[in-house]
């Protein structure tokens, strides 16, 4: 039996188990099994257990800076010990994989390089020279800055990534903007840096959910509302304001139409913000935010009309069940959603007519929209990536 070292959180981010999910579901595709998926937990998380302050979520990651380069540090330490336990199976693996999510981030306040210990740990691997091979499934960024301001800001972040890319068989990235981010870092084009589907489509694969027929469906319309994301904008404060505004409407228009909303939480800082800014407005106060893991969403969305969202994945998610998906845009990663059909608009008031627009579609009658289109694409997909695998990656395994 082989064994693969799953690198990604774990029940701590509805998008990054569904993208971890897709992946096993895709690393069975690819090679001959069976496989042990064994678990590296990402630390980009440590803040989450910390005391929340004011609505603003921006603080919990401030407070979290020092915590996690404490432990960055010990976790450096203890590699270059010699193999203590922990670094056994990473050693020892026939596979690391990382499971996409934004691997690579850059805000205003930090960076993937200030708030990580996984690049370190595996570029000591890689000198050590006892590594197995690394491939990346669905590497995502976030990255609000322009060219100049990214090389000016975090330079070291930029070298890290290219570091990094460089000690891997196969990198495949789920969008546009995340491979001019790497070629950008260094990368040369000899490189091939390959465009796939982001893998978190085929969760749906791994745990055998189907949407029901719309006919069937619930006349609700799930709502991935997330304030926690804001950090991620230039403005993070005039965001916040703007999403309020945006569900606050929403939420006026699905009642119109006779849906029943459904707000669903893809981790515990949502729940928190959301009740907090239930508790201080009237059209809120009837509702809850529900927080669901992996399977509770798309358990949800497939007896569902539609989605509406500020969470990329919970687009990919309601795209990959065939429902209705509206994603508000809000940094870099929104193309990952419209690879699948996902109805992409601007976080700000132009897009109220967008929302009539989704909620028309949520209306109609027949088979889960678009279902033949998309079985096509992921089809496309697996083959694409079973032709890098047998290139890139399976004479390493097979050595």
């Amino acid at each position: 039996m082989k064994t693969a070292l799953l690198l990604s959180t774990f029940r701590e981010n509805v998008g990054d188990d569904l993208i971890r999910l897709g992946c096993e579901y895709l690393l069975e595709r690819m090679s001959p099994g069976p496989w042990r998926h064994e678990r590296w937990a990402k630390s980009n998380a440590l803040g989450a257990s910390l005391p929340l302050g004011p609505l603003s979520t921006t603080s919990i990651h401030r407070r979290g800076r020092l915590v996690r380069a404490v432990l960055r540090r010990l976790e450096r330490a203890s590699f270059t010990r010699g193999n203590p336990w922990r670094y056994r199976t990473l050693l020892s693996s026939d596979l690391v994989l990382l499971c996409g999510t934004p691997l690579f981030y850059f805000t205003r306040e930090s960076d993937f390089a200030h708030t990580e210990n996984w690049p370190d740990i595996l570029l000591q691997a890689a000198r050590s020279g006892r590594v197995p091979p690394i491939v990346t499934l669905g590497c995502g960024s976030i990255v609000p800055q322009g060219a100049d301001e990214l090389r000016e800001r975090h330079p070291a972040a930029l070298d890290l990534a290219r570091r990094v890319v460089s000690i891997q068989s196969l990198v495949v990235c789920r969008d546009e903007s995340t491979r001019r981010l790497i070629r950008f870092a260094g990368i040369p084009e000899r490189v091939p840096l390959p465009i796939l589907p982001c893998p978190s489509a085929w969760a749906v694969d791994r745990l055998g959910i189907g949407a029901v027929p719309v006919a069937s469906a619930d006349r609700t319309i799930c709502i991935s509302f997330s304030l926690e994301s804001s950090r991620w904008s230039e403005d993070g404060e005039r965001d916040e304001h703007v999403r309020i505004d945006l569900l606050s409407k929403a939420l006026a228009a699905i009642e119109r139409r006779g849906f029943r909303p459904v707000i669903l939480a893809h981790n515990e800082l949502d729940v928190v913000a959301f009740e907090r800014l239930r508790r201080s407005r009237k059209d809120m106060e009837g509702l809850t935010a529900w927080r669901v893991n992996a399977v509770d969403l798309l358990g949800h969305l497939a007896v569902a009309r539609g989605v509406l969202t500020w969470r990329v994945h919970g687009a990919v998610a309601a795209r990959s069940l065939g429902i209705p998906a509206l994603l508000f845009r809000t940094d870099s990663r929104a193309g990952t959603a419209e690879t699948f059909g996902a109805t992409v608009v601007p976080n700000d008031v132009s897009s109220e007519p967008a929302l009539e627009s989704f909620l028309a579609a949520c209306d109609r009658e027949g088979p889960p929209h678009e279902q033949e289109a998309l079985v096509s694409l992921k089809a496309h997909a697996v083959e694409q990536l079973r032709r890098l695998w047998a290139e890139h990656v399976e004479p390493s395994l097979a050595g």
